[in-house]
């Protein structure tokens, strides 16, 4: 498979269906609410706007996916993890700090969120990182002492 297809298991996929998820729960938590700035129908358009925002930036941020195609990276286990996980994850795990530590809700909501728009990405990128793994093993390049012998 070539890196657009571990992309689109990383990132693309995972876009998709975060905003499937957000239609469906956010239709399913909204559809009474009730306020004076905002109806129903605008709370949950706002939900998948902001969702398909999120996600946006997270598979643009996951476009170093890419790096791989450099042999320096592509040949490094560290530097080819750090090119999958780096920017995306970093992005990730800042949002989830953030709204844990400073958005209260008792409803419980905000994490439900933060887990719906999240999760997909990290499999996604997990699994795809793995297949790619798996399919471009790294060749050590430490040599043993038979392989030393074998060429003598």
């Amino acid at each position: 498979m070539r890196l657009g297809g571990y992309y689109k298991l990383a990132a693309l996929y995972p876009l998709l269906l975060v905003v499937l998820l957000v239609i469906l729960f956010s239709s399913a938590d909204n559809y009474d609410y009730k306020s004076e700035w905002m109806t129903a129908g605008e709370v949950i358009s706002l939900s998948i706007i902001v969702s398909v925002l999120y996600g946006v930036i997270v598979s643009a941020l996951a476009t170093t996916i890419f790096l791989n195609k450099i042999k320096r990276v592509r040949s490094s286990r560290w530097l080819s993890f750090l090119s999958w996980f780096l920017l995306p994850l970093g992005f990730i795990g800042a949002v989830v700090t953030y709204t844990l530590l400073y958005e209260n809700d008792e409803a419980g909501n905000s994490l439900t969120y933060i887990l719906l728009i999240n999760v997909p990405f990290i499999l996604g990128l997990t699994w795809s990182y793995y297949k790619y793994r798996k399919a471009n093993p790294v060749e050590s390049s430490y040599k043993t002492e038979a392989d030393e012998s074998a060429t003598l």
